[in-house]
């Protein structure tokens, strides 16, 4: 058997498409729906805030603006978390029991199999 021949009869599988399935379908038929985390104090601030910032300076860019609420975040932060406190406690109300491990959880490792070796060059 050549190397090619081989190579082929290695790669050449059958089309599966439960291969290509979707994130939010493989979770749906697996341990139940995704439940976000609750937002800490900077990303609500961020959500408050960032509008304003892009009419003040005008900048779409989004690297550019959280930059500048990174150094605003400072004067308001005792505020923030004490809401992101309150929404981590209305989420712990409504999703008894959730964890991160839930949607973070074990990734499945990819078995990886060792090329065969190339023959040599006929000249």
């Amino acid at each position: 058997m050549s190397w090619m021949s081989y190579w082929l009869s290695c790669h050449q599988r059958p089309w599966n498409p439960s291969q290509f399935q979707s994130k939010k379908r493989k979770r749906e038929e697996g341990k139940g729906p995704y439940v976000k985390k609750p937002p800490n104090a900077f990303m609500l601030f961020l959500k408050s805030e960032r509008k304003t910032v892009q009419e003040e300076l005008g900048i779409r860019n989004s690297a550019a603006i959280n930059k500048v609420l990174s150094e605003r975040v400072q004067n308001k932060r005792e505020l923030f978390q004490a809401e992101a406190q309150i929404e981590a406690d209305i989420h712990a109300l409504n999703n008894p029991g959730w964890s991160n491990k839930a949607n973070y959880g074990k990734k499945s490792k990819k078995s990886r199999t060792k090329a065969p070796p190339l023959p040599p060059p006929s000249c």
